[in-house]
């Protein structure tokens, strides 16, 4: 199974995913090193990583995306190809680091 990883938003008050972009595969090496600081137990970046406004604001850069911090909670999620939805919020581990 091919994994992706996105970038999802789920709703503060109802945690119903409300956004969700995939995040490009020429980014993965910079944003699971040195914006996520993905640990070395997890390289693959499996599990569900918090998003903070200022990785928010790198990322938005980047990507020219906006997002709404005060709606949404962000996590950095894996996704495998075959998925409609993201993995990480409801289904694994939740792990913040940055």
């Amino acid at each position: 199974m091919k994994v992706r990883h996105c970038i999802t938003g789920y709703n503060r008050r109802t945690d119903e995913l409300a956004y969700a972009v995939d995040l490009p595969e020429m980014l993965l090496p910079y944003v699971k090193a040195e914006l996520v600081k993905v640990p070395e137990d997890d390289q693959d970046a499996l599990w569900s990583y918090v998003l903070n406004p200022w990785q928010l604001s790198e990322l938005s850069r980047f990507m020219t995306l906006e997002f709404e911090p005060e709606t949404n909670e962000y996590f950095l999620e894996s996704c495998s190809e075959e998925a409609s939805e993201p993995h990480g919020h409801a289904q694994q581990k939740l792990k913040t680091y940055g």
